[in-house]
């Protein structure tokens, strides 16, 4: 007959074969994972980065000149949405503060006084019969 399956026998390679040894290479792989760790340990204790506010950590990982245009364009970003609009109310600052109503109101009288002036025109010419104009002069 040939060899039957044995839950016990394989169950006892199973085992065996978890305790085996590690390859050279995985050996390696685990050795430079340990020293990868204890050098990111080394670098941040000999910065000392666990006992510095963000700012500093910035400027000691970053540079100041990358922490400041980081600040500017952090400023720009949040003042940066409120530039059109103060645009368009200096644009037309005139009509918010009334002027606008003054200038309108300026050129309707000088039109009025415009047409006044050009009806007594033409009552003199239709009274003398002459082409006089003197009431009324066009200057540009």
């Amino acid at each position: 007959m040939s060899s039957s399956f044995n839950l016990n026998t394989f169950l006892n390679e199973y085992k065996e074969y978890n305790k085996r040894a590690y390859t050279g290479a995985e050996v390696g792989q685990a050795r430079m994972e340990e020293l990868d760790i204890k050098r990111a340990e080394e670098a941040v204790n000999q910065q000392q980065l666990l006992s510095l506010t963000l700012g500093e950590k910035l400027s000691k990982v970053v540079g100041k000149r990358t922490v400041q245009q980081i600040g500017e364009t952090a400023s720009n970003l949040v003042f940066g949405v409120f530039e059109p609009i103060t645009d368009y109310l200096e644009k037309y600052e005139n009509i918010f503060d009334g002027s606008y109503r003054q200038e309108l109101n300026a050129m309707g009288y000088q039109m009025y006084s415009t047409q006044k002036a050009l009806s007594e025109d033409i009552m003199d010419r239709a009274e003398t019969g002459a082409l006089s104009g003197s009431k009324f002069v066009y200057t540009m």
